[in-house]
């Protein structure tokens, strides 16, 4: 898709018209993550998530099992700083297909690094006021 290409290598904002363009004549989930994936890319990570989770949710037009698109999803959540969404979503890409790109894999590894392991918050203690 030619917007997806102008946000990864050319003009962010080009490919975000583009994709707008595309979007109200064909809202289909490869729109859907091309567009979120441009917003990112052009700055925009608030609105970027809500075509990401568009592209990947559990309904009609979306839920795809697709390692790229699940790859935005999680480098969009990490530039919000919704850390565990965005190490799921990142190692799903992995999963799925751990060669899903020279360019981005690389970059999910790191990402994933950066993240780190989630806290182990543990199980509270519980005060029943026996005792």
């Amino acid at each position: 898709m030619l917007g997806r290409l102008e946000a990864d290598h050319g003009d962010p904002a080009a490919a975000v018209r583009r994709l707008r363009v595309e979007w109200q004549r064909r809202p289909a989930a490869e729109v859907a993550d091309a567009l979120g994936w441009a917003l990112y890319r052009a700055g925009e990570p608030a609105q970027a998530l809500l075509f990401a989770l568009r592209a990947t949710a559990p309904e009609p037009g979306g839920g795809l099992r697709d390692a790229v698109y699940m790859y935005h999803r999680g480098m969009i959540e990490r530039e919000l700083q919704r850390h565990g969404a965005a190490r799921r979503h990142l190692t799903e890409a992995l999963r799925i297909n751990p060669h899903f790109s020279p360019l981005h894999v690389p970059a999910a590894r790191a990402a994933i690094e950066e993240l780190g392991q989630p806290p182990d918050a543990g199980v509270p203690e519980m005060d029943d006021g026996v005792g």
